[in-house]
């Protein structure tokens, strides 16, 4: 079997709805724009998040908030795990509840809650469904939310989101810290401590994260993996397939044919 093989399944209003099956495969540290609102159906599937352990056995929900720093596995003990996956992002949420309440990071159970989640995955691409989305997430958004988090520092969050902000529009550049301190007027072993205790990850490790998200978005376009290595900032192809695999589980190469992605001209046999 695969080490982890996600298939879309379809989606209803803005919402992807996505089916993992995990084996062999660990996600490295890594975090989300949207929300992970996921039910295991098979398995085990475990997670740590902000310093904790989570264990998510069958039937239950896996919750994580936009930005939470955390790494991803199957119980190894458990067998192969399955699990289903809507990622609203907290636009999605404003626009179908008026808010975007925070989660309680972990492991969550609720039966009848579970049944309607899964009802969501026989729609298939059913886009008009708004009131469908809104219902559920109020429901779930509202059992399961976080407590009100302290104030922060309006200043350094100004800061971290101006570094993601530049991050993404150069991701090509070899040294991205260097010019988002000039451009911010600040050094940059202040903002990757700033950004490092705002986020948990350091400046590189993100970077790294936004580059690989990046390149297979290219690569589901028919991008060849060498050109697509070095659009996102990567030193060569090898350097791309090495981190490619870590986060998605599969070369750059065998993740673009199982899209079904092809050329006029197929590129020469190598490591992607």
């Amino acid at each position: 079997m695969a080490p982890i093989v996600q298939i879309r399944l379809g989606r209803v209003g803005d919402t992807d709805l996505v089916e993992t099956t995990l084996a062999t495969h660990e996600f490295p540290r890594h975090t989300h724009d949207a929300f992970t609102v996921a039910l295991v159906d098979e398995g085990c599937f475990q997670f740590t998040a902000n310093g904790a352990t989570h264990t998510c056995p069958r039937g239950s929900f896996v919750l994580i908030n936009p930005g939470e720093v955390h790494t991803g596995r199957a119980i190894k003990e458990a067998g192969t795990a399955r699990y289903r996956t809507a990622s609203p992002s907290e636009a999605d949420l404003r626009r179908l509840l008026g808010e975007s309440p925070p989660l309680e990071t972990g492991a969550a159970r609720a039966p009848g809650l579970a049944r309607r989640f899964a009802a969501l995955f026989t729609l298939g691409d059913a886009t008009d469904e708004v009131s469908t989305l809104r219902d559920l997430w109020a429901e779930l958004f509202g059992r399961f939310r976080a407590a009100p988090a302290r104030g922060g520092d309006s200043r350094r969050d100004g800061l971290v989101t101006a570094m993601i902000a530049h991050f993404r529009d150069h991701l090509a550049e070899s040294d991205v810290l260097g010019s988002a301190a000039r451009r911010l007027g600040y050094h940059p072993g202040y903002l990757s401590r700033v950004f490092r205790a705002h986020t948990g990850l350091p400046p590189h490790g993100f970077l790294l994260q936004l580059r690989t998200e990046r390149a297979r978005q290219l690569l589901a376009g028919a991008g060849r993996v060498a050109e697509v290595a070095i659009a996102t900032g990567f030193v060569d192809q090898s350097h791309l397939t090495r981190h490619f695999r870590a986060f998605f589980g599969v070369p750059p190469r065998r993740y673009q044919r199982r899209l079904g992605v092809r050329f006029l001209q197929e590129p020469e046999a190598g490591p992607a």
